[in-house]
């Protein structure tokens, strides 16, 4: 009998608390609940800052009962996750841990970054020909209570990933305040939305787009009440309910409260997808029904059976954008791929007689790719300048404190080659990756490839690596010396350099 594995997930959102239960066999995954609890903690926190006792209350109420289901089942793995509405409230820390005491549930926030991430990974277990819309140019925008999330798709890879600052609730509270000052005010909020997404409009038009994916926690409800639940829309059909909806909008704000919908947030939410649909131009919108309760589940069957390695392009995706902009800082992306392949080489013989992580992995790869982008502004500090501006960065997949790692990772390359002593002093995590990364920064101090590193190998006190190459000119020799001296001071291994014609 093959393997059956039991994962739950649970999402925290704006609007709502949602379980789902699945049953995994043979790449096969069968829902045995899915439950949504509405419970619009976005509102409230929106509002007031704070989450207040008696929501709390509710909230622990909901997650006990969830939490007696997940036992009741027997679920071996769970992810417990919060989103936007308690990453903004000023007593998170508070609600987390009245959460744990009360129902046993340990409650991680996620950052945005994070949770598109998990969100797009659904994508393979959610959309049965995931792939022919990776390899076409898809556009996927998803709007939140929080913001909006553009990712653009082409030859099966991420080509880019990118955050605008506005959510439904800040649109909400737009057009609250264009009803005071003009009966046009749903036209207003439209001019308004194609302001804030003037930036990706221009480069949206560029591409040659052709399908659309409209994503969001309203508009599936959206599409339920107003187009029978179906998941393609031809937009002449969505078109026109907006023009019916300008005429008189009486109909549509009724047709929400029937269900239970905030028909203000759904009528913003209805008015930022047209948006799109006019910028992108094509026949037919799209509704793929990603979420994050199945990309947590797609994450804990990634780390189940790793040697699987089903999710293989999605996990790629974040190191495919962040190629991407380096590319488009016009740097040499050769070279970046070849210190990324060289680090990872060094990294795995080093991984675990130092216990490195799959984050140092990550953070590491990002780092290599990313590393030289502040040529673009400064060719002299330009390690410096490139930490200044990762800071600046949503990377997709990392956190804000591992985006601060790979900045920092850039600062530690950058007092190395200045010779200073002091960059010892930072943290041992981030100075072995920053050792790996110079050195394998400096079997490409040409920017050619003309060296090819081969074979790694830790064997005692002492790492090979074995390169191809013909010689290796004076001044690769130099950076090599100031790499390896580094490398000695971090590690303690001393390295030996096989040259093969």
């Amino acid at each position: 009998m093959k393997d059956i594995h039991l994962f739950g997930a649970i999402d925290i959102g704006s609007h709502g608390v949602k379980l789902k239960i699945v049953q995994w066999q043979a790449e096969s995954i069968m829902p045995l609940e899915e439950i949504t609890h509405i419970l619009e903690l976005g509102d409230e926190v929106f509002e007031f800052g704070v989450i207040s006792k008696d929501t709390l209350d509710e909230l622990v109420e909901i997650l006990e009962y969830f939490a007696r289901l997940l036992r009741e089942y027997q679920v071996e793995e769970t992810m417990s996750v919060a989103t936007a509405a308690l990453r903004r409230a000023a007593n998170r820390e508070l609600v987390l841990e009245t959460i744990r005491r009360k129902t046993g549930l340990h409650v991680q926030i996620i950052e945005d970054p994070v949770e598109k991430f998990l969100t797009y990974k659904s994508m393979r277990d959610r959309i049965e020909d995931f792939d022919r819309f990776r390899e076409e140019g898809t556009v996927f925008v998803e709007l939140t209570s929080s913001g909006c999330d553009i990712t653009f798709y082409r030859n099966n890879k991420m080509i880019r990933n990118d955050e605008i600052g506005i959510g439904s609730l800040t649109l909400k509270d737009m057009l609250s305040q264009f009803s005071k000052s003009s009966s046009h005010e749903l036209e207003a909020l439209e001019s308004y939305v194609h302001t804030k997404v003037d930036y990706m409009s221009n480069l949206l038009k560029k591409r040659k787009i052709k399908n659309y994916m409209a994503m969001g926690p309203l508009i599936y409800p959206l599409i339920d009440v107003f187009f029978e639940g179906t998941e393609h829309i031809r937009a002449e059909e969505y078109r026109a309910l907006y023009d019916r909806i300008l005429d008189e909008k009486t109909f549509f704000s009724e047709k929400c409260l029937e269900v239970g919908l905030d028909w203000q947030e759904a009528l913003v939410t209805f008015i930022f997808f047209k948006v799109f649909l006019d910028i992108v131009k094509v026949e037919e919108i799209s509704f793929p029904k990603l979420s994050l309760r199945d990309g947590l589940i797609a994450q804990m069957i990634d780390n189940k059976l790793p040697k699987a390695d089903l999710y293989r392009v999605f996990n790629e995706d974040p190191f495919s954008t962040s190629y991407q902009t380096a590319k488009r800082f016009g740097l040499h992306t050769s070279h970046a791929r070849h210190v990324e392949g060289s680090s990872l080489r060094i990294f795995s013989a080093l991984q675990n007689e130092f216990a490195l992580t799959s984050e140092d992995e990550r953070v590491l790869r990002h780092t290599a790719l990313l590393h030289e982008i502040g040529k673009s502004l400064d060719l002299r500090d330009y390690y410096y300048a490139s930490a200044s501006m990762i800071r600046g960065m949503r990377i997709f997949s990392l956190s804000t404190r591992q985006v601060e790692r790979v900045a920092g990772l850039c600062e530690i390359l950058g007092m190395m080659a200045a010779g200073q002593v002091d960059v010892l002093r930072k943290p041992q995590e981030d100075l072995r990756l920053g050792a790996v990364l110079a050195l394998a920064d400096a079997l490409d101090a040409s920017k050619d490839q003309s060296i090819r590193l081969q074979d790694v190998n830790l064997e005692k006190d002492t790492l090979y690596l074995s390169v191809r190459v013909n010689d290796i000119a004076p001044f690769i020799q130099e950076s090599l010396n100031s790499a390896e001296t580094f490398f000695e001071n971090v590690f303690g291994l001393g390295i030996k350099v096989e040259k093969r014609a």
